[in-house]
């Protein structure tokens, strides 16, 4: 049916008293059909942002939430920040200044803030973030973390999966609607962008009344989410494929609390005077917090506060049966929602996150934020009054939830991930129950290289370039899932789903793969559609200390996390580890060093989904698979970007004969 423009204006638009922009619900006339066409005559392109700030109530309207990302090469501690580096707090909130730790240095932006802006909607929202790329020299795109992109899979923001590198002064609007409620993020997914400063939180709110956990806490405010990163002194860049001399060389300096924190100098023990994140409660009140693991890097994060311990309600956007903790660890692309009861009666209590294996055997890595009592909530320069923790004098703890090294089913005190409840099973298909199970083993490590077979000998010189990263101190290695090393092909994947000509697989591989070689092409698993998929994911690596344990996301799905076996243990290969046997629904989880996971989904949305390590440096060096899911995937949108390999020499037609 067509729509008049003029008839949905009069009953779209209400008058907003937020400067944020007009707010535009979405009428029921609306469909995927006549989306793009029906938002054209809102003028949505003509809007840099809209108004969706609103408590989520049962039967509510859906609106339209416009954003503008602009993306820059900004620095930290530069011009905007005055005296911030002396102490002036005052300074460090001046408009476009990004703190960070207090040290300056050259970093990557959006809108000019130290962790991207905050999207908070509602459930049944439509998002439209129009991403502006003012990076000279540099494309780039935002992959929208945990959003499932069900009908929107072009939206999903993978360079040459889903969609083209945006070019430096081109834009690019991302437009999907939150289909599920829960804690997300966004950052990008080109080389090593996140690590330099692209990343902000997602979250999307349902009513109250529908959260399972809703007797448990009073409060959910806007600013009570945590994004938590690793931060660098210097661009990423520059440690790729990484530097013999450097230290630390891929290692973060020091971790941030929402783009906030300090710096102690190892050569002259001073510490910066930036400001620490805040976080303000009323004593007597629980409160919900939302903890995101931006971080790009290999260090696990342990998240603990003070004389506080945290319920945890959900993970990865998904309920869990409340489970009481005091200290949360989490990895790169994990996101926990835990409850804070504000049981004290007033002062000021250290968060504290805490590095572990080489960023607490090595590094030394570690950062602090502050929960206050009965302070406004813009409120700073407050510090609690007992010693502040560090490595070497940590918050005590007894019960800890996702340490990467614990055995699960064996300890009261270290808790796995496996080990949480879910609720009632809510698939399409009796997944947990089914016997008819596609089950694939997927195994990864690094392609190990002397300097010779790497670099060539000067009488065997070689031509091949192959991605690779260096640890000191001459470790050479390139990522490789089922013996291949992933390399993303040279145009849309998802835009030729019809060919599978390029791609490769254990079945497939490339003549240049035989006889056990290093093997690198585009590669792809083909899975069913609509069926019951399980993973068993081996980390083939051998044991080294500090430990090094991966954290694998998957686009597009949530799965089940069945198991998690250590080194020296086994998967059973029979139910789950939850007590309850719901267990918990995750896109990101960790496979311990040189152990097992394994997860199962099913496989209802259709579309080229990227599965990974998700630290920049191990899908940078081809630890990653493409899973291919069969079904039909909505067309792109009218005139969505192409992009290929050129090459002016190639057949013709007419006499092409120098005579």
């Amino acid at each position: 049916m067509a729509i008049s423009y003029k008839f949905l204006l009069t009953i779209s638009i209400v008058a907003s008293s937020i400067a944020q922009g007009p707010v535009i619900e979405i009428p029921s006339q609306v469909t995927t059909d006549n989306l793009y066409c029906w938002l054209y005559g809102m003028g949505v392109q003509n809007l840099n942002s809209t108004d969706c700030n609103r408590t989520c109530k049962a039967n509510g309207t859906s609106r339209v939430c416009v954003y503008t990302f602009v993306l820059e090469h900004y620095h930290a501690m530069g011009s905007a920040c005055g005296n911030c580096s002396r102490g002036v707090l005052e300074d460090c909130m001046h408009p476009q200044c990004i703190t960070g730790d207090g040290t300056e240095r050259g970093l990557m932006s959006i809108n000019r803030m130290g962790i991207g802006p905050s999207i908070q909607v509602c459930l049944g929202d439509l998002v439209a973030v129009n991403v502006k790329n003012q990076m000279g020299g540099t494309e780039s795109t935002i992959h929208w973390h945990g959003i499932l992109q069900e009908g929107t899979q072009w939206m999903d923001g993978v360079p040459k999966i889903t969609q083209c590198g945006i070019p430096e002064s081109s834009s690019f609007r991302y437009v999907f609607f939150v289909n599920e409620s829960g804690t997300y993020f966004y950052h990008s997914h080109t080389g090593f962008q996140k690590t330099n400063g692209h990343n902000g939180a997602l979250i999307v709110r349902r009513p109250i009344s529908d959260e399972p956990a809703r007797k448990l806490y009073s409060e959910d405010k806007s600013g009570h989410v945590m994004v938590l990163t690793d931060y660098m002194h210097e661009y990423a860049e520059l440690f790729f494929p990484g530097l013999l001399t450097r230290n630390p060389g891929i290692a973060p300096a020091t971790f941030l609390i929402n783009g906030l924190g300090r710096w102690r100098d190892p050569a002259t023990n001073r510490t910066t005077q930036t400001p620490l994140a805040t976080f303000h409660v009323q004593a007597g009140i629980s409160y919900r917090m939302r903890i995101i693991n931006a971080a790009s890097m290999i260090c696990p994060m342990q998240l603990q506060i003070e004389n506080h311990t945290m319920t945890v309600i959900a993970t990865d956007g998904s309920d869990v049966q409340p489970k009481t903790v005091d200290a949360l660890v989490s990895q790169s692309g994990e996101r926990f929602d835990i409850v804070l009861n504000a049981s004290q009666t007033s002062g000021a209590y250290w968060i504290y996150v805490r590095g572990l294996f080489v960023c607490n055997e090595v590094d030394r890595v570690d950062q602090v934020g502050v929960l206050s009592y009965g302070t406004a909530d813009n409120a700073t320069g407050i510090y609690p009054e007992t010693p502040e923790p560090t490595q070497d004098n940590p918050l005590p703890f007894e019960i800890r939830l996702n340490y990467p090294n614990a055995s699960c089913e064996a300890s009261t005190t270290e808790i796995c991930v496996s080990e949480l409840e879910g609720y009632e099973d809510s698939s399409p298909s009796d997944i947990l129950g089914e016997t008819n199970i596609t089950r694939m083993n997927v195994t990864f490590g690094y392609w190990e290289w002397t300097v010779e077979t790497l670099h060539g000998t000067i009488n065997h010189p070689t031509t091949e370039f192959n991605p690779f990263q260096l640890r000191p101190p001459v470790i050479l290695e390139t990522g490789i899932m089922n013996g291949i090393s992933n390399e993303f092909p040279d145009t849309v994947m998802m835009l030729n789903r019809s060919s599978n000509a390029s791609f490769c697989n254990e079945q497939n591989k490339p003549s240049k793969c035989a006889n056990g070689s290093f093997c690198i092409c585009t590669h792809v698993i083909e899975l069913p559609y609509k069926a019951n998929v399980e993973l068993v994911l081996s980390d083939i690596n051998a044991l080294s200390f500090p430990p090094l344990s991966h954290p694998f996301h998957l686009h597009g799905y949530k799965f089940y996390v069945m198991e998690i076996a250590r080194s020296n243990e086994s998967l059973t290969m029979t139910g789950s580890q939850s007590p309850n046997k719901i267990p918990p629904l995750k896109d990101t989880v960790l496979i311990p060093q040189n152990g097992s996971t394994r997860i199962r989904f099913y496989t209802g949305n259709p579309g080229d989904w990227l599965f990974h390590c998700h630290f920049e440096w191990h899908m940078s060096i081809g630890m990653s698979v493409v899973f291919r899911v069969h079904g039909s995937v909505p067309p792109p949108p009218e005139n969505f970007p192409r992009c290929e390999s050129f090459d002016p020499i190639a057949p013709c037609n007419r006499n092409c004969s120098s005579n």
